[in-house]
């Protein structure tokens, strides 16, 4: 399988200690070279520049031109959909780690499989990989934002696992 991350997963996963799932989850993962730019952004937190900045040898770049049709989205976003595009037009079906609902709706319109970093979480505790209720509470101390009941479910869900 053929797993394209955007920002948001990388960026989340970086922060929270649980980036090392995705070679376990998936084997390889490409960036683009936007996505790397922006993980390297110097508003984006310290850990994540220098994880950016010398990323693990499973994590593969490419530079891939964002689609016009794309251009709502930021470049990050739209590389990476422009990417998974690409794939799909040569037969693939790849996955795309993705969290903004405007990219998810884009990725879900253009035919592909999507997954955000509740997703991988949830499939990693699920593979014994990781203890999903620390990962969730350790994600409550970031940034990222999801509609409190989606977020709720994936710690409910975990919760019932872990007893």
């Amino acid at each position: 399988m053929i797993v394209i991350a955007d920002t948001g997963p990388l960026n989340y996963l970086v922060q929270i200690d649980c980036v090392h799932v995705l070679p376990k989850l998936y084997g390889n993962v490409t960036a683009t070279t936007d996505v790397m730019q922006e993980l390297m952004d110097p508003q984006a937190p310290e850990q994540v520049r220098r994880w950016a900045s010398t990323p693990p040898s499973w994590l593969r770049t490419v530079n891939i031109q964002p689609l016009p049709s794309l251009s709502h989205l930021d470049q990050g976003e739209a590389s990476a959909l422009a990417y998974a595009s690409s794939l799909r037009t040569q037969g693939e079906s790849p996955l795309v780690l993705i969290d903004e609902i405007k990219g998810r709706r884009a990725a879900e319109a253009m035919g592909l499989a999507v997954r955000g970093t509740l997703g991988v979480l949830d499939t990693a505790g699920v593979q014994g990989l990781i203890r999903t209720s620390d990962a969730l509470a350790r994600l409550r101390t970031t940034s990222f934002h999801a509609q409190h009941q989606i977020f709720e479910a994936f710690l409910d869900r975990a919760r019932s696992r872990e007893a």
